[in-house]
Formats: C-alpha cells, structure tokens, sequence
C-alpha cells in the first residue's frame, strides 16, 4: 500500500527497541508493528494460544519479513518458542546491536528455531537500507540463484561473504 512505501522509507534508526540495551530498528518497521502487535497477541488469546502451548512461526516477504521479525522477537521476550521459520527478500532492520541480538536468539542456539533469510541473487533488498547508515545484516542467510540445486548458507555479518 501506499502507507507501507512510506513507512519504507522511514529509514531513520530508533532507539525505542524494549530490553535491547544499544539497540536501534528502521523507525517505519517499528510503527508497522506497534500498530500489529496488539491484534496479533489479541489473536493468539483468543485461539487459546499463549507461551506455555503454541509455538509460532514467522513469514514475510520483502517488509512484511522485516515487520515479522520484529514480532518475531517480541513474541519470543513475551515467553513464545519462535519456530524454524522463513523470511524471504528482508530489508535490514537494526543495527550493530539489534542484529547481534537478534543472530543470538534466532540461529538455533537458542530454544528458537533458526529463521532464514532467503535471498534470490541480484535482488538488492536484503543489502537495504545501507550499513553507511548504521544498518547491519543479522541471522543465516540462504541465498538462492536460478535452478541451482543447493542454496548457499552464510551467518550475516560473519567472516565469509554473505553476497549473493
């Protein structure tokens, strides 16, 4: 929609991240999921779905998968097992700090399943916003390139090249 292309654009880095201590997020994702957390955890109620007997799986495409992993995370702090899960196209969303932390909770290592970033070769999202504006990559990336049979695994921000 027209609203999303602006938020889109609202690439100005937020400090209003909760319990995330150095953490900033793209201010127009933060909005977006302000205004969807509330009807997501309405839902969850009212399918009798709380922490203790639901597990959740996160999807999106483009800025939906950056808008899910920011529920993403707050369905995990609020005590919710974030099952293996598949974001596709993802714009960066966070810094230096909200991507460390955001690797931590979502590469496995954790009580979460890994949520992987699907990347088509020669699409540029997942490399937006830039890191010249303070933006880092975070998680396993899958990058994916024609028919080839197997994809390529990569830990964003690590030592081997994570560019498709």
């Amino acid at each position: 929609s027209r609203a999303d292309m602006i938020r889109d654009k609202e690439t100005k880095l937020s400090s209003n991240v909760s319990n995330c201590p150095g953490c900033k997020a793209h201010y127009g994702y933060l909005k977006s999921y302000q205004r969807l957390l509330p009807i997501v955890t309405s839902h969850l109620k009212e399918f009798w779905c709380g922490p203790s007997n639901c597990k959740i799986y996160l999807a999106g495409h483009s800025s939906g998968a950056a808008v899910a992993t920011l529920l993403g995370r707050a369905l995990a702090e609020a005590g919710y097992t974030i099952g293996t899960s598949y974001l596709f196209g993802s714009p960066r969303v966070g810094n230096e700090g909200f991507a460390d932390a955001l690797t931590e909770a979502f590469s496995g290592q954790e009580r979460h399943g890994v949520v992987f970033h699907v990347v088509e070769a020669g699409d540029p999202v997942h490399e937006w916003p830039p890191e010249s504006e303070g933006y880092r990559p975070w998680g396993i990336q899958t990058h994916v390139e024609g028919k080839q049979e197997k994809p390529t695994f990569c830990l964003a921000g690590g030592k081997e090249s994570c560019s498709s």
